[in-house]
């Protein structure tokens, strides 16, 4: 019978770790949407923080955010000029623009906002935007998925961001992978400790050098 050497680290451990990692990389958005809409609506907290606010003169733009440990809600409002009050000091009010590119559309005379969100962890894995304009609204999305369950309603963001997707499942792989292979150090010491050998669990007798049932060197018991 051919002998073989016990392996802390098997393949199998690290297909069924790169399995998991890509799972819960995927499952981490969602998640971390639902626990920062949790956390969100348990500080009482009705709107995203202030961040900036620029003067067109015949139109005004607000910028508002809120991010989290899990999730960014990032907002842009185009209201005509003397629909909103001047905002108080909260307010950055930057010379430059501070939008990106894609939110920075020309004005049409109404109102007009754009929201961008973002979910996962510890990486943000998943973005969508939507597009609010005109009167009566109109509204485009991208990347965003609406989930109805009786009087819950929530959008979640679902396209890809990869760098997150994959920096999220290295994470859980690593963390995977470290918790079997601990469990199998365990289950070896467990075994070693009973005289049974330490890759199938067969009863070794004394004098035995190779395990009968799977052919694993007695040496690696000692």
């Amino acid at each position: 019978m051919s002998t073989k050497k016990h392996r802390i680290v098997t393949l199998r451990m690290l297909t069924a770790s790169a399995v998991v990692g890509v799972i819960l990389s995927a499952a981490s958005v969602p998640a971390s949407a639902l626990i920062s809409a949790e956390l969100f609506n348990t500080q009482n907290l009705r709107r995203p923080t202030p961040w900036a606010w620029l003067d067109y003169g015949d139109h005004q733009i607000y910028v508002d955010q809120r991010s989290d440990a899990f999730y960014t809600h990032w907002e842009s409002a185009i209201v005509p000029d003397g629909m909103e009050d001047p905002p108080g000091t909260e307010f950055d009010r930057p010379i430059n623009d501070p939008r990106p590119r894609y939110a920075r559309r020309a004005y049409t005379g109404h109102v007009q906002s754009i929201v961008s969100l973002s979910a996962g962890w510890p990486s943000r894995a998943a973005s969508g935007r939507a597009i609010l304009d005109g009167t009566p609204r109109r509204t485009w999305e991208d990347g965003l998925y609406r989930v109805t369950i009786g009087t819950f309603s929530h959008r979640f963001p679902v396209s890809p961001i990869w760098t997150g997707l994959l920096a999220n499942a290295i994470f859980y792989a690593t963390i995977t992978l470290a918790l079997l292979t601990g469990l199998r150090l365990i289950r070896t010491r467990r075994r070693r400790t009973r005289n049974l050998c330490i890759e199938c669990a067969y009863e070794l007798g004394d004098g035995i050098d190779v395990c009968p049932e799977c052919g694993l060197k007695a040496r690696t018991r000692a």
